[in-house]
């Protein structure tokens, strides 16, 4: 997912690798927790729902299809996503 990569990217640019490593795995984790929990974030725009990720400034906003759960974007929670 172009997100992860620029996320990665902007954490390991700014001298901070072991930080991207942990927001990253940390990300990953809250995803993968959707699976089993897929109502557990609160609902966002239209039919999209957002899940914060612990101990880290992301959101997860993420749709609940018929059958699976999609990832819309990962965004951190200071660009004005909600204008």
């Amino acid at each position: 997912m172009l997100d992860l990569r620029a996320i990665d990217h902007w954490l390991s640019s700014n001298g901070t690798p072991s930080i991207a490593t942990t927001t990253l795995t940390a990300i990953r984790a809250r995803a993968n927790l959707l699976e089993h929990y897929p109502r557990i974030g609160r609902t966002g725009p239209g039919d999209s729902r957002i899940l914060r990720v612990r101990r880290t400034p992301y959101l997860l906003f993420y749709r609940i299809a018929a059958d699976r759960i999609e990832i819309l974007r990962i965004r951190h929670d200071r660009e004005g996503w909600q204008a």
